[in-house]
């Protein structure tokens, strides 16, 4: 979704504009569309049978700790996994740094050294950590105890936000990106548009999971 709102208007910029004037109307362009870009939630099926409920999304954000302004693209998935009558809670990050002066955007992959939930209450899961392991792109996948990390995921789900931190290469400084559910596309003028289907088939896919489990 990035990539073709991206690739849309710098076409119209480069024909219409000179170099700093493009650098200037792609960073206004990567300001109007920052935020929640795109959530959409995927059940996953192994074995014949549902395992997993995951929210996927890509969001956009500048930064200020690491990156002096710059703009951190993030992707990953939110949610539950099954392995037998046990359900873990999963969070994956990847993270990208976009530079608005550099012809394709895309100035690296960014090393996500941990990363965990943020409830609205401001408590987080992170002691209830189990594993985390690298992912391709220098991201982070991340497993959690299902305490509190599901009632901090549902409550999220039903209040339409939820909110994670991570940290990039060794720093102590964590970067908070809050994602809005009901936003499922962004043009490149910031207009979102939003749909509750998002949050009703996650809600309903994670209903049937913990059913599944319990039987």
């Amino acid at each position: 979704m990035f990539n073709r709102v991206i690739s849309a208007f710098i076409v119209v910029v480069m024909v219409c504009q000179t170099a700093h004037a493009q650098v200037d109307a792609v960073t206004q362009m990567l300001d109007k569309i920052s935020g929640t870009m795109s959530v959409y939630a995927a059940p996953e099926m192994a074995d014949g049978k549902l395992s997993g409920c995951s929210l996927v999304f890509e969001a956009m954000q500048r930064d200020y700790k690491y990156l002096s302004g710059n703009f951190v693209k993030v992707t990953g998935t939110i949610g539950f996994l099954a392995a037998g009558k046990n359900v873990a809670t999963v969070l994956k990050v990847i993270a990208g740094e976009i530079d608005p002066a550099l012809e394709d955007l895309f100035a690296g992959s960014l090393k996500v050294s941990r990363a965990y939930l943020v409830g609205g209450d401001l408590r987080t899961n992170f002691d209830s950590l189990i594993n985390a392991a690298p992912t391709d792109n220098d991201g982070l996948f991340s497993i959690f105890q299902i305490d509190p990390s599901m009632d901090m995921i549902l409550q999220g789900a039903l209040a339409g936000t939820i909110t994670f931190a991570f940290a990039l290469g060794d720093g102590s400084s964590d970067i908070q990106t809050t994602l809005e559910l009901n936003v499922v596309d962004v043009d490149e003028v910031g207009t979102r548009k939003r749909s509750a289907d998002t949050q009703d088939t996650f809600l309903n896919c994670t209903q049937q999971l913990l059913e599944s489990v319990t039987q």
